[in-house]
């Protein structure tokens, strides 16, 4: 019996050295590429903070979450713990941000491993999700607040306004050539 066969017959079974590089490789190719992501969302969210609800994470969200699947997800969760540095802290905003960000990802992943590659589909999340938004960020407030949902959220109908019209534009203009490029460079 040879020596690979003896600890394999033992239950040890232990990698080649050449797979455990390579497993490091993709480990760190994978940290990498959270990073790069994360980076990419707090820039976006910075680089047009001066303009009310007019964002383009929504369509990053959505891109990374078809091009890289479930690694968009721990993407938004290290974008949302920095918002929360970033900007004033509030837990109404940082729960609202942590389900939404997180779930949007998730369904952009899930829908792409689902083999939809309809930009239609797409822009009809970006859209459902941008709608949600603003109801599960009034839907928080009122409840951590104790504050009735209707006044708030029709207080905020402008912003979702605003916010459902930058999602539309971003992700019409932006999210088939983001994603060619993520995929090229992937």
């Amino acid at each position: 019996m040879k020596p690979e066969e003896d600890k394999i017959s033992a239950g040890k079974s232990r990698l080649p050295l050449q797979d455990s590089a390579s497993v490091r490789r993709a480990s760190a190719k994978a940290v990498v590429e959270t990073a790069v992501m994360s980076a990419m969302l707090v820039a976006g969210k910075l680089a047009l903070s001066f303009i009310p609800n007019v964002e383009v994470v929504t369509t990053l969200v959505i891109v990374f979450g078809v091009t890289f699947g479930f690694k968009a997800v721990a993407a938004t969760l290290i974008f949302c713990t920095a918002d929360m540095f970033l900007y004033a802290f509030s837990i109404d905003v940082a729960i609202a941000y942590f389900v939404y960000w997180d779930a949007l990802a998730a369904a952009a992943a899930i829908m792409s491993r689902a083999g939809i590659k309809a930009r239609y589909a797409y822009l009809i999340l970006a859209l459902v999700g941008t709608l949600s938004f603003g109801v599960l960020t009034s839907l928080t407030y009122s409840l951590i607040y104790s504050v009735p949902f209707a006044p708030v959220y029709v207080f905020g109908l402008p912003f979702y306004a605003a916010q459902l019209l930058s999602s539309l534009v971003f992700m019409s203009v932006g999210f088939a050539p983001l994603c060619r490029v993520l995929r090229r460079i992937r």
